[in-house]
């Protein structure tokens, strides 16, 4: 399925050693900081999902969490 990138640019990106770096000690980084022991792991705003591990205890607290905002009077 095309998803709009060019072979090149994804070539391109894969071969930039230097972006994988950067990208791997972030993710150590936040794992750190976030205290993630294992996976798998899901943090939502900086805030580790503590048991969640599956796909249904997922989409329970993503569903919870986008719950729209009642408007003041409505």
């Amino acid at each position: 399925e095309t998803r709009g990138y060019q072979r090149s640019e994804v070539d391109r990106c894969l071969a930039d050693s230097a972006k994988e770096t950067e990208l791997i000690q972030a993710s150590r980084a936040d794992s750190e900081r976030l205290g993630i022991r294992g996976t798998p792991s899901f943090a939502i705003n900086d805030q580790l999902l503590d048991g969640v591990h599956r796909w249904q205890e997922l989409q329970i607290e993503l569903d919870e969490r986008t719950k729209p905002v009642p408007v003041d009077g409505q």
